[in-house]
């Protein structure tokens, strides 16, 4: 192993740049899905805003019909700019924006999108949409070295996709079977109706049973909905709740129904101990725009404690860094056992905050508690972008405690196999 010896900024960047990521989330559909849309002409330049960059629009003040033309099927390409334009101009230097420069440089040596070249982009787009086109997207261009996806589609529970499995693994989802629960998502599984909370803890079971092993992780993203004061609720009161909603579904309160879920969700982790799953939750910031519940994000970290400590032998992995209780996140890594950290989607959020954070981070929490990207995308020509963003991150948060003398020069290049990828690969088992 090299020593760094007095390295200036740009060779430290250089050991960065060469160092492949474990990426610990991301939205990612099929290939082959994007393979089939782009088939039906569904692609064009309007795509690469069409996650994150969107709400940026929206909160610059971009009208909804607009916002509506600009991603659907009729407006062609140069109308589809004029739209978004003079929105484009407000948020380009945003994360998210900034994320979609980085990438479209990445990708095709282009600066930035404008009239002159948005009907080229939209050709590309369409160009490199081929089978093993992710592979080499994330892969080769991104030095990535695997990924751990996450599907939107929440009624999926776990994609069961034998495709790429050496590049690809998938988490195992909490939110339509627990947290917030859906007796059709149960009945599924179970493959017969839900007529009490034993069915439905069957159903968690069986599920649990059919892909625990197989599954990277659990992941539940219920923050968007509720809050995470997930306290204990015996089986007893929630047996009866359940049997009230399924008589009649407008008798049973939110905090009824969330009782339940907090019933089946300590369920599903029990169970979960068996295989030994880390369990991922989405907390801090939500994406979108005009409906975040800041009352409800505040209390995020307040409202887990109660599952940390009842269930020691989970390990718990916070997304997101909490973002804006980033420094009460310091906190809880620091002061519990099975607290892990994830920085997936902050880089692009808050640059700037998220590279003070991983400072913080790093003289304040054991280094090996923390995961330092994840996309969390769903189109995977953004993902470029987004990994060069923290890999400038990671570059100044390190040359900036070499600085001011926290960490020793000769400790940095295994400090970054660590970060980069070498602690994902531990813990998850990769």
């Amino acid at each position: 192993m090299r020593e760094v010896s007095n390295r200036p900024n740009s060779e430290l960047r250089e050991i960065i740049a060469e160092t492949h990521f474990q990426d610990t989330h991301e939205h990612l559909p099929p290939e082959i899905r994007r393979i089939e849309d782009q088939k039906l002409g569904n692609l064009d330049f309007s795509y690469l805003f069409s996650h994150y960059l969107d709400s940026d629009l929206l909160s610059a003040g971009m009208p909804q019909n607009d916002y509506d033309r600009f991603f659907g099927k009729e407006a062609d390409s140069t109308e589809k700019w004029d739209l978004v334009s003079p929105f484009y101009e407000h948020t380009r230097g945003t994360g998210y924006g900034q994320c979609l420069r980085k990438s479209l440089k990445m990708l095709w040596n282009i600066d930035d999108i404008d009239a002159s070249n948005c009907n080229e982009i939209t050709q590309l787009l369409n160009q490199h949409v081929k089978p093993g086109f992710y592979r080499n997207i994330l892969q080769k261009q991104t030095l990535i070295d695997h990924v751990q996806i996450n599907s939107l589609d929440f009624d999926e529970v776990y994609r069961d996709d034998p495709i790429d499995s050496d590049l690809f693994s998938h988490d195992f989802g909490t939110l339509k079977i627990a947290t917030q629960w859906d007796t059709n998502v149960l009945a599924r599984i179970s493959g017969s109706e839900i007529t009490c909370l034993d069915d439905a803890h069957n159903a968690i079971a069986a599920a649990l049973n059919k892909w625990g092993d197989r599954a990277i992780s659990i992941k539940d993203p219920c923050a968007y909905w509720r809050n995470l004061d997930f306290h204990a609720v015996s089986d007893a009161d929630a047996s009866k709740i359940m049997t009230r909603y399924l008589l009649n579904k407008d008798s049973v309160s939110a905090d009824e129904y969330n009782q339940v879920g907090n019933n089946l969700f300590r369920y599903a982790l029990k169970e979960s101990e068996r295989y030994n799953l880390p369990v991922k939750i989405h907390t801090g910031y939500v994406a979108g725009a005009n409906h975040m519940n800041l009352h409800r994000v505040k209390k995020n970290l307040e409202h887990l404690q109660s599952v940390i400590t009842d269930f020691p032998n989970i390990r718990f992995v916070l997304m997101h860094i909490t973002y804006p209780l980033h420094n009460e996140l310091l906190a809880m890594a620091k002061h519990f056992s099975n607290v892990y950290v994830d920085m997936c989607w902050s880089w692009i959020i808050d640059p700037i905050t998220s590279t003070e954070f991983l400072s913080k981070f790093l003289v304040t929490v054991p280094h090996n508690k923390i995961f330092t990207f994840g996309g969390d995308f769903s189109p995977v020509e953004l993902i470029p972008g987004h990994a060069l963003m923290a890999r400038e991150g990671i570059a100044r948060s390190i040359d900036q405690l070499l600085k001011d003398d926290y960490i020793q020069q000769n400790e940095v290049e295994a400090l970054i196999a660590k970060l980069m990828n070498g602690n994902a690969s531990q813990f998850f088992n990769l």
